[in-house]
């Protein structure tokens, strides 16, 4: 059932015009709340209330609202809310005169009324200021004693009044400048992913450079994600999940800004086999890491390097290898962990002529030429897919052994395109950007 249809479904029939101009015109957020504000009767509001909160999946209100209109994201936001209640009321009780600890418990944004549930999940799910989202905040505001708008300068100390403290990594303008156009034309006409990636930037809290170490991952404020921290050289390069800090330590009235010369997108939100399947110039690595069982092992604990190579570097090796590689699951293995490091090493953290040991055991060794970088002589073509504990590299050459030429005879290839594939056969992402995502 479409969007509209679903809307139809929840008014008289003398509303279907009116509700079909208003979706038209504004869209479903605003045509929720209108229905809500100006249609639904009193007694429909307590069928959608009841039918949302008790998840009635048969229900066409909690279609409508817990899943199209996105409830879910708002009532998401409260689960995480709620770890911080009594960290609220710790925080606020020395400074706020007469706050009681059951005032934390007003900072559950669950036990609002569903009047608010539905200004909340317009404000902070959609990123729309609109009229129920403003009287959502000004219910709020009256109810809640605790908030500075209710109270007079005698009853507030200076320090509720300060800001909370961030860590910002702040792109420069040539940051965003290198991104492509179409993930700016992507960033400009999805508010929300442009609010996850901001946000993604941000960590609560003033961490100074001095504070940071090598593999540490950090919270940000997209709950989705987190920053991960890696320093190179004896510390002369420290990269914010591969974007390189320029200008550290920038002190601001509420926190900290470093500042990195690269945005850092896209967000890490999968394992290494996760954007494995996701590039279709991987599709051959895709189909050998299965066969290798390796699957639980690249998307398990890390963190790792995967020099990852393409179709094309497998199409380099003579024939017959990749075929018999495919049918001997310990040779294929021993030459998928060739490609592995041990680490996170982003490219910003790669020098000439260093050396690392790969899970296989045996060294590589990085050249960098001018604008290259290779791999025991094999060029890295696109660097710095950040995963969730790895971190791939694009490589047009494999590293074939001379011996496996010789061990197996030429067997026919047969690919298995289901890992990571939904049941239409396309590769699943976790944003639509065709096949073209952004690397640095």
């Amino acid at each position: 059932m479409s969007q509209l249809e679903l809307l139809r479904s929840c008014v008289s029939e003398d509303k279907h015009s009116e509700v079909e101009s208003l979706f038209s015109d504004k869209g479903l957020v605003e045509t929720v709340c209108h229905l809500w504000e100006n249609i639904w009767t009193e007694e429909e509001k307590l069928q959608a209330e009841n039918d949302t909160k008790n998840r009635n999946e048969e229900s066409k209100y909690y279609k409508l609202l817990f899943i199209e209109f996105n409830i879910k994201g708002h009532y998401d936001q409260v689960d995480s809310h709620r770890n911080f209640v009594q960290k609220a009321y710790n925080r606020l009780k020395d400074f706020v005169p007469n706050m009681l600890e059951d005032d934390a418990e007003k900072h559950d944004l669950s036990k609002y009324d569903f009047s608010q549930a539905i200004g909340y999940t317009v404000r902070w799910v959609h990123m729309i200021d609109n009229d129920a989202w403003k009287k959502s905040l000004d219910d709020h505001y009256k109810r809640e004693h605790h908030h500075p708008q209710n109270f007079g300068q005698e009853r507030m100390s200076q320090r509720f009044l300060e800001e909370r403290p961030f860590t910002v990594f702040g792109p420069t303008d040539d940051a965003f400048a290198k991104l492509p156009p179409k993930v700016v034309k992507m960033l400009k006409e999805d508010k929300k992913l442009l609010a996850d990636v901001l946000k993604f930037h941000v960590l609560s809290g003033k961490v100074y450079s001095s504070q940071l170490s090598n593999e540490l991952t950090a919270p940000s404020l997209n709950p989705l994600a987190k920053v991960r921290i890696n320093i190179y050289q004896g510390g002369k390069v420290i990269t914010a999940t591969g974007s390189p800090v320029v200008l550290p330590d920038q002190n601001a009235t509420n926190g900290v800004i470093h500042v990195i010369d690269r945005v850092m997108f896209p967000l890490p939100l999968m394992p290494v086999t996760g954007l494995v399947g996701m590039d279709p110039k991987l599709s051959t690595l895709l189909t050998a890491v299965k066969a290798a069982d390796l699957v639980q092992t690249l998307s398990g604990d890390g963190p790792f390097t995967f020099f990852a190579p393409t179709n094309d570097a497998f199409s380099k090796l003579p024939a017959g290898v990749l075929a018999n590689l495919l049918k001997n699951k310990t040779a294929l293995a021993d030459v998928l962990t060739y490609h592995v490091v041990s680490g996170t090493f982003y490219s910003a953290g790669l020098t000439n002529g260093m050396s690392a040991t790969t899970v296989e055991g045996k060294p590589v060794t990085i050249t960098i030429s001018g604008e290259t970088t290779e791999d025991n002589h094999n060029t890295i073509l696109t660097s710095d897919l950040p995963g969730k504990l790895t971190l791939t590299q694009q490589k047009h050459q494999k590293i074939p052994s001379q011996q496996l030429t010789e061990k197996f005879p030429s067997q026919q290839l047969v690919e298995d395109p289901n890992l990571l594939y939904d049941n239409k056969g396309k590769v699943k992402r976790p944003y639509q950007v065709e096949t073209e995502i952004y690397q640095p």
